[in-house]
């Protein structure tokens, strides 16, 4: 099992703050840990500050580059918490 999980409660304008994000994204790393038995080594957490666009990329491209990860036979969880956005469906996805 491999992991990256994304917590972000800090945006850089106040209004976009949040709380309970970081603490949802270590709850989670925390059940990939014990409960599913992830190594910490196989687990990457981004929280707050760190989570910029470019460390995200970075983590996503360390996952395919990681010798470890079997195509086809990997598990890998990417678990995020923070604001979203909202986009049309794309025409080709079904209801």
């Amino acid at each position: 099992i491999f992991a990256l999980t994304i917590g972000i409660d800090k945006y850089e304008h106040e209004e976009y703050r949040l709380e309970g994000a970081v603490a949802d994204a270590n709850k989670f790393e925390y059940y990939i840990r014990t409960d599913l038995g992830a190594p910490d080594e196989n687990i990457t957490s981004l929280r707050d500050g760190e989570a910029t666009r470019s460390q995200i990329i970075d983590a996503f491209r360390d996952l395919e580059a990681h010798k470890d990860i079997v195509r086809g036979n990997a598990i890998i969880i990417i678990y995020y918490a923070g604001h979203g956005a909202v986009a049309k469906k794309p025409a080709q996805w079904e209801d």
